[in-house]
């Protein structure tokens, strides 16, 4: 009984950690003038990209069964909402792939997205360091180029790399059996599974 009444405690104030985490979340953008916004996580078409996997289900409830599919991100929806003049939005649902299982990935998660108007990438970089800051108070900030992690963490100089170059390197350092294409294929992979576990957070 003892060990669940603890189990108990630890789930209990593991919600109310991700309670509050959320609020600041949602404070941060409020303060920032974005909209919140709620999109719908069915959706009657799968996404256009290969290595995204829905999770499809049927409908069953009208005289003709429906095939529809939970959403692996609500970009669509909100880039819609976009469109339509809603300006700057965020939010944060629940979004579900049907990937292996891992360390990193669920079927189910936690997702935020969010768009601002009028922003270009350097923004939108100091604005995700000061949203990181809400949690980790000491961090810095430390920007590099596309190109400079690849040559910092594998000595690769991507504009002159080959195909069989970066297959070569991939192969050295995982046991990777995608059915890899084109050379940006290869460079998402090496990116993935070889430098982005480089990257550490140091205070």
């Amino acid at each position: 009984m003892e060990n669940v009444l603890k189990t108990l405690h630890t789930n209990v104030e593991q919600l109310r950690q991700q309670a509050e985490f959320i609020a600041r979340i949602r404070t941060f953008f409020q303060d920032r003038s974005g909209t919140e916004v709620t999109t719908p996580l069915l959706a009657n078409t799968t996404v256009t990209d290969p290595y995204i996997s829905s999770i499809a289900c049927k409908l069953t409830a009208s005289s003709s069964d429906m095939q529809a599919y939970l959403q692996t991100s609500p970009e669509f929806a909100m880039k819609r909402l976009l469109a339509a003049g809603s300006g700057s939005i965020y939010q944060i649902c629940q979004a579900f792939r049907d990937d292996e299982p891992s360390p990193l990935h669920k079927a189910e998660f936690t997702m935020l997205e969010w768009y601002q108007l009028d922003y270009d990438y350097q923004d939108l970089m100091q604005e995700l360091h000061d949203l990181l800051k809400l949690f980790w108070p000491d961090l810095k900030l430390s920007k590099l180029t596309y190109s400079e992690l690849f040559y910092n963490y594998i000595g690769l100089d991507i504009k002159s790399a080959t195909i069989t170059e970066l297959d070569s390197i991939l192969r050295k350092n995982t046991k990777s059996e995608l059915d890899l294409r084109s050379k940006n294929d290869y460079l998402d992979e090496l990116m993935t599974l070889v430098i982005q576990p480089q990257l550490k957070y140091v205070p």
